[in-house]
């Protein structure tokens, strides 16, 4: 599984690295405030941008080991599609977000959503679609977690993740 958080030395982007500088500024501030020796530190946990096939997605929370994946939490998860043209040999890849529903092993069901668009805020509102989408997958397709979602009108469902990006 080929996943990276990004950090100022591995992208080019110039407001990637100012961004990601900033946090890394806050998280240093924060440590240096508690001595260490008496209290235990409790680092929580920001937003960040994890970079995979060759692809980034931002506000999103890097997995670092399958312990993280819990049932009813949010999740990119990466499928592998079979390419248009028969005689390529790029490998394309599809992104959803899904909650996963359970857990057996290391073989995880989750339930998948749909972007929607809405005037207001397109791009960020994803809800379930006519058809229960339920599969299987396993830890390394799994991208990132997400933040728990905010209800938004009618049973829609916002994220802080574009599905345009997606």
């Amino acid at each position: 599984m080929s996943v990276e958080t990004i950090t100022s030395e591995n992208e080019d982007d110039p407001e990637l690295v100012k961004e990601v500088e900033g946090m890394e500024d806050d998280k240093e501030k924060n440590l240096s405030d508690t001595n260490s020796s008496i209290y235990e530190v409790y680092s929580v946990e920001k937003p960040a941008f994890v970079k995979m096939h060759g692809k980034i997605f931002e506000n999103v929370y890097p997995i670092k080991s399958k312990s993280e994946i819990l049932t009813d939490d949010w999740f990119v998860i990466s499928f592998q599609i079979n390419p248009k043209q028969p005689s390529s040999s790029k490998t394309c890849y599809k992104y959803y977000v899904g909650q996963v529903i359970e857990k057996n092993c290391d073989i995880y069901k989750g339930t998948f959503l749909r972007g929607k668009f809405t005037r207001e805020d397109n791009g960020f509102i994803y809800c379930f679609p006519n058809v229960k989408d339920q599969c299987e997958f396993e830890c390394d397709q799994v991208v990132s977690r997400l933040d728990k979602p905010t209800v938004y009108k009618r049973g829609l469902l916002k994220f802080k993740l574009d599905f345009k990006t997606l």
